[in-house]
């Protein structure tokens, strides 16, 4: 089984402009951003764990344990600079870590 990094990051990042409509509103493009950067911050481990459910060495609990714990990890910079609320950029975060998980299983054949 194989994992394509670039298919499971255009996944998240689509979903997170979708997601950023509905939590951030006007602040889609911020959101886009923070996207990016959280992404490319956490690469390595992510494509590791993604390849590791892909070839049954983790379990899907194991695997959202594993993306929940990057959490704090999520700094949201460009959201907090265009002055969108905690409540907002919590929404945001966390919405982030479940499309995170529907990504790789939407990706891992």
């Amino acid at each position: 089984m194989s994992f394509q990094w670039d298919d499971f990051s255009k996944h998240v990042l689509d979903g997170a402009r979708l997601l950023a409509a509905q939590t951030v509103k006007d602040a889609v493009d911020q959101a886009g951003k923070d996207t990016e950067t959280f992404l490319r911050d956490t690469r390595e481990k992510l494509e590791r764990w993604t390849r590791a459910l892909a070839k049954g060495d983790l379990e899907r609990d194991e695997f959202e344990l594993l993306i929940a714990a990057r959490r704090s990890n999520m700094k949201m910079h460009a959201l907090q600079a265009a002055g969108v609320t905690q409540n907002s950029l919590e929404r945001f975060r966390s919405g982030l870590i479940s499309l995170l998980i529907d990504s790789a299983f939407d990706v891992v054949p």
